[in-house]
C-alpha cells in the first residue's frame, strides 16, 4: 500500500509486529522478536478494535490492516 508517497507492507517477523502494535498504540511490550504474553495481550484488542475475528495470531487478516 502507498500513502503520501509511502509504502506500507504487512509486518514479516515478529519484531515488525511487535513494532506495528505499538504504532497503533497497542504495546506488546519489549521489541524483543517473541511472541510472548504482552504481545498476545496487545494483539486480540488491536483485533477486536477492527473488527478482525480474535485469532490471538499473527494471521492474514490481521496482517492485511496492520501495515507497517
Amino acid at each position: 500500500m502507498t500513502l503520501l508517497g509511502q509504502t506500507f507492507k504487512a509486518p514479516a517477523d515478529t519484531a515488525e509486529w511487535q513494532i506495528a502494535l505499538a504504532r497503533n498504540g497497542f504495546s506488546p511490550g519489549s521489541i524483543d522478536s517473541v511472541f510472548g504474553s504482552q504481545t498476545y495481550s496487545a494483539l486480540i484488542p488491536y483485533q477486536t478494535s477492527k473488527g478482525i475475528p480474535k485469532s490471538g495470531d499473527f494471521d492474514s487478516a490481521t496482517a492485511r490492516e496492520l501495515q507497517i
